[in-house]
Parts: C-alpha cells; structure tokens; sequence
C-alpha cells in the first residue's frame, strides 16, 4: 500500500486549520489546558515547561496544538489529546529539525474521537508509553510519523487500539517509531479494526520486547510495505 492511499501531512494541517480558523484563533502562553473550541496554541522557537496533565481537546473540538521552529514543550505530567467522549477533531502538529512534544503518559483519543497527530521534517515526539485509542469510545484517532529524521520515541510500549476500535498509525516517507517495551495492535477483546502501516525507505517501528498484532482483539492488521520496516 503506498503512503498516497493513507492519511497525508498536507490533509491532516488543511482539514484542522480550515475548521479551526474558520470557528476563531488563539494563542496562549505556557502551560495552557483547551477545553474550548477552535482555540489554536503555537510554540514556535521557544521552550515551555508544564507540570501537570497537558490537554489538547479537554471537552471541545476542533482545538490545535502547533509546534514549529525548534519550538519545545515539555510535559512533566500525560498529554491527552482528544480527553472527552465529545472531543473531536483535535490536532497536534510537531514539525521541524529541533521541535520536540515530550510527555510521560501519552493518549491520541482517550476517549474522543477523531482526533490527529503529525509527527513530520524532523520533529520529535517523545513518551514513556504511548496510547492511540485508550477508551472504548476512542475510534478512529490517526497518528502519522512522516519524513526522514521524524521521530516517536518511547522508553516503554506503544498501544494502538487499547480498547478503541478503527485507529491507525502510519509510519511513511523514513518516519521512525521506537518502542522500546513492546508494541501491540488490539489490546483488549473489543479493540478491533486498528491498523498500523509502515512503507517507504527508512520508514521503521523498532522495539526490543515482544509485538503483538491483535492481542485479544480482532481485525487488526500490521502493513509493511515500499521497503519499510519492523523490527
């Protein structure tokens, strides 16, 4: 499968943009926690430190969190994106040589759903365990790692489908993901229909521990296409 037929960077900043800008635009400070909608915060060529849990989408949609510029923000706490039920549509872009998102606990849908992260030119995205589609309601949450030198990077596991159902990642174009405790696709029974795709050269998921596609759960897949790699 080519990465054409995925999720691409360009759909996922024109589909956030459009409809956040479209509702209004803000920029906050360090530390801020969305639970509006529409409300956009860009970190670009500065580093900001935040203590507690940081939130993009707490109960709205549409919220966007841009780090651009060799831009930081480092998370002593879990970042969620997409925590409620209704918190939809919510994005995250990390992009450019030295533009890092660190937390400890990361969550791509808690509970919400269609909610995106990009990962791409050189970014870095770093947790020590990594979750895309925690909650039974947590469907249909992408996670897209792009580019040479792009990097997800966790000290422990990565969870695509913990008990959510239809997320996918995709790792393309020489994205990398490293998981150093593990990976699994469909944790639990009613995590079904998750999907992870890696294609293209250098395009990589690589962990030390064991990597289960469909632990308990059913229809789920793993792609390895166009030279890419798992290991």
């Amino acid at each position: 499968m080519r990465s054409s037929t995925l999720f691409t960077t360009e759909s996922f900043r024109s589909c956030v943009f459009l409809c956040a800008l479209a509702l209004a635009h803000a920029s906050f400070g360090t530390g801020t926690v969305f639970g509006e909608t529409g409300v956009t915060n860009i970190i670009s060529g500065v580093t900001s430190n935040y203590a507690g849990t940081y939130m993009v989408g707490t109960n709205g949609a549409f919220n966007a969190l841009i780090i651009t510029n060799a831009g930081a923000l480092n998370v002593a706490g879990n970042g969620i994106l997409g925590n409620s039920a209704i918190s939809s549509n919510n994005y995250t872009l990390v992009s450019d040589l030295g533009s890092m998102w660190s937390n400890d606990y990361l969550y791509v849908g808690y509970t919400g759903s269609f909610n995106q992260l990009t990962v791409t030119n050189a970014g870095r995205l770093m947790n020590v365990v990594g979750y895309l589609g925690y909650d039974a309601s947590a469907r249909n949450n992408s996670i897209l790692i792009s580019g040479a030198g792009s990097l997800w990077s966790n000290k422990n596991g990565v969870v695509v489908g913990n008990i959510g159902s239809s997320n996918r990642l995709a790792i393309v174009n020489g994205g990398q993901v490293i998981s150093s405790g593990g990976g699994t696709i469909g944790q639990h029974s009613a995590a079904s229909n998750n999907t992870v795709f890696v294609t293209g050269p250098g395009s990589l998921w690589s962990s030390s521990n064991v990597m289960n596609v469909g632990r308990f759960g059913s229809g789920n897949s793993l792609t390895i296409a166009d030279s890419g790699r798992v290991v």
